[in-house]
């Protein structure tokens, strides 16, 4: 598998892009890096073996990798499960409020 450049962060992804009045996430969601929402805490961060990637198109540092996650806050309140997807567009699921750690396998549970 080539490697990709993905942002390391949801703030970033939230930045405006050049030429545009738009950014990647809505406000809710991509003005910091660890926000909440809908009962869940959302986090990217570098992905396993991750490496410098190039500048993308805010000048900003990519990486390789990526690890994605959301754990309820509440776990049986707000939440059962945890989730969490990489670069390999597989999304993985656990109970509680732990998400699946990388590499993806038991206990966690493939969703789609």
């Amino acid at each position: 598998m080539r490697p990709g450049f993905y942002a390391p962060s949801l703030s970033l992804l939230g930045h405006t892009r050049p030429g545009r009045d738009q950014s990647y996430l809505g406000e809710d969601i991509g003005l910091v890096d660890d926000p909440q929402r809908n009962g869940y805490h959302f986090n990217v961060r570098n992905g396993a073996s991750s490496r410098d990637g190039l500048a993308d198109c805010n000048g900003e540092a990519t990486r390789t990798t990526y690890y994605a996650s959301a754990s309820p806050l509440v776990v049986s309140r707000t939440g059962t499960r945890s989730f969490a997807t990489s670069q390999s567009n597989g999304i993985w699921q656990l109970s509680g409020s732990n998400p699946p750690p990388e590499p993806f396998g038991d206990p966690a549970q493939f969703v789609r």
